[in-house]
């Protein structure tokens, strides 16, 4: 019996040795993968004018189409228009949330552009996959057209694989990069428009066919794999999911939004909390950084410290969340466009009202989606919405917004 409790004694003091060792962070090496647990995120391409293309660069025969185009580098769209002084209402919203510092100051070839028309009973697609500005290079895919309100069988496994080429500038050099995609014609399992004929639906969907994925050791000596995807922007890790798995255990088919990993995430492997740093846009590697025992947790789940986020209020001055201290807070989030947000005005005037005496405060924060401050100040002032208000864009990665993950 003594020799048994002197083994746990040892036991328990190395583990909180270990506990008190571990590494300030962890970085986890992370390689390209084609297909993987994690990709599949679908992107619906945007319409052009086809005019942007010379007829001598379209294939013979195809006289009518449909131009379509995925842009692969956002930021730097935004930064080029900004250059150029062509900012939309909604742009010159937006520029506070961005960071240029690493943009090219010369336009760059980061857009892929997609033909696609109907050919002898068949949806036909192109997809400009070497971005030379030129159709006639390039593979001819066709696909089967579903019949008029039928779902059409999943598609995605047989789905052709292409690999687009674009220019990415990285605040130095100018690189050629490459993602893989799977190319779509109709969506999957979705029953086509009763009033649309499916020879009218032209649009083209890219579905990611590549993620990353890395491997580490823990200091006990066990292995795990994480497997990493873009969220939202195709090939930039800048907003990334991640999952992580013990060796041995299988991926899942499919994950929930809430059992995937993202930026300022906490994460708890064998005892001990990590919480995941941002991404580089070609990630390269994943961080995660060691939280000692006891350490306040900032985050966005229950239980964290809130971050103190500093918003924009409608007279375009700044506020943090932090000038509150002392009162609970409700956050709404809302936009005049939504309109069950609309619908629980009404009760949100009722609580304040009960709460009149206690330490409530409603902070109501508005997607803006048009870009018109004027409509949104209007609107607050019509409806009589007597609290704080902030507004935001959606982008960028300060607010209210992407910091809470709404």
């Amino acid at each position: 019996m003594k020799n048994n409790c002197i083994a746990l004694a040892l036991m328990c003091a190395t583990t909180v040795a270990a506990a008190q060792n571990q590494p300030e962070t962890l970085t986890i090496p992370l390689s390209k993968e084609l297909g993987g647990p994690l990709s599949g995120t679908y992107y619906l391409l945007t319409q052009v004018p086809s005019e942007r293309f010379a007829p001598e660069m379209i294939p013979e025969g195809i006289e009518h189409y449909d131009l379509q185009v995925i842009d692969l580098n956002q930021l730097q769209s935004f930064y080029e228009r900004s250059l150029e002084k062509k900012m939309t209402k909604k742009d010159s919203l937006e520029i506070q949330f961005l960071d240029f510092s690493k943009m090219s100051r010369r336009p760059t070839a980061h857009r892929i552009y997609a033909l696609s028309t109907f050919r002898e009973g068949k949806k036909l697609i192109i997809v400009d996959t070497d971005n030379n500005g030129d159709f006639r290079n390039d593979k001819v895919f066709y696909f089967d057209i579903p019949k008029n309100g039928t779902k059409r069988p999943d598609a995605l496994p047989t789905a052709p694989v292409i690999f687009l080429n674009y220019e990415f500038f990285d605040g130095k050099t100018y690189l050629t990069k490459t993602f893989a995609m799977k190319v779509m014609a109709f969506p999957d399992n979705i029953k086509l428009n009763e009033t649309v004929a499916p020879e009218d639906n032209l649009g083209v969907i890219l579905v990611g066919y590549e993620s990353r994925k890395g491997t580490f050791k823990t200091q006990a000596g066990n292995i795990f794999h994480v497997a990493v995807r873009p969220y939202l922007r195709a090939d930039d890790y800048r907003q990334a999911e991640l999952v992580i798995k013990a060796a041995g255990q299988p991926y899942k088919e499919n994950y929930r939004r809430d059992e995937l990993f993202r930026e300022g995430d906490v994460l708890t492997i064998e005892g001990q909390q990590y919480q995941m740093e941002p991404m580089s846009h070609a990630g390269e590697s994943v961080v995660l950084k060691h939280i000692p025992k006891g350490a306040t947790v900032t985050g966005h789940l229950e239980g964290m410290l809130c971050p103190d986020i500093t918003g924009t209020q409608l007279d375009g001055s700044s506020k943090k969340l932090s000038d509150d201290t002392g009162n609970y807070i409700l956050l709404d989030f809302w936009g005049t466009w939504c309109a069950p947000c609309i619908a629980e005005i009404p009760a949100m005037k009722a609580l304040q009202d009960k709460m009149k005496n206690r330490p409530l405060k409603i902070v109501s924060v508005a997607l803006v989606i048009d870009g018109d401050l004027e409509k949104l100040r209007h609107f607050i002032k019509k409806e009589d919405m007597n609290w704080a208000h902030f507004w935001e864009t959606g982008s960028g990665d300060k607010g209210f917004i992407q910091r809470l993950r709404i």
